[in-house]
């Protein structure tokens, strides 16, 4: 990674958690939106992405569960399950 890059990385982190909860949001989908422009399936793909990420943290926590999911996002799902938390390959 560069210098650069980690710098930025860096004070975005330092900045992003002065925010509250709901400026936090406002604020990220601001600069997605800045960055996807017109693109719909970019903005697709980003959603997609958070909300994939969302119910994996929510099945490995426990307060939701793989099996309420249908094929194939229960899949995706279960792929993404085992990236992020080898050790939940019993989910």
């Amino acid at each position: 990674m560069s210098r650069n890059r980690e710098w930025n990385l860096e004070i975005l982190d330092y900045f992003l958690r002065k925010l509250p909860p709901d400026e936090l949001v406002d604020c990220l989908k601001s600069a997605i939106l800045a960055v996807v422009g017109d693109d719909d399936k970019a903005l697709k793909d980003i959603t997609h992405s958070i909300v994939t990420y969302v119910q994996v943290k929510e099945i490995i926590a426990g307060t939701s569960k793989l099996e309420d999911y249908n094929e194939p996002h229960r899949s995706e799902l279960k792929e993404e399950i085992e990236k992020l938390n080898p050790k939940a390959k019993a989910l």
